[in-house]
């Protein structure tokens, strides 16, 4: 593991997902879907830019309506939570 990757909090996907996108009492299924699509992107990914490249692509050839309304959910809080540009 590099070093860059010791002490990141991509490390710890649950921990990325929860801030990303925060537990709730009674969730939804489209809810469960944004935190399960945002695990596997976080798993990909070593850091945010990582990350916000994944997602980035992934909505440039998404047709999913549905997909793409939760990738563009999820790529609004990662700008807020990493403090991302757009």
């Amino acid at each position: 593991m590099s070093d860059s990757r010791k002490n990141n909090l991509f490390n710890n996907p649950d921990l990325a997902v929860s801030l990303l996108i925060p537990n709730m009492q009674n969730e939804t299924v489209s809810y469960k879907y944004m935190k399960t699509l945002a695990r596997e992107f976080i798993v990909k990914s070593e850091n945010p830019g990582d990350f916000a490249r994944l997602i980035n692509s992934e909505l440039g050839r998404e047709t999913s309506r549905t997909r793409r309304e939760a990738l563009s959910h999820i790529k609004q809080r990662a700008i807020e939570v990493f403090a991302l540009d757009e």
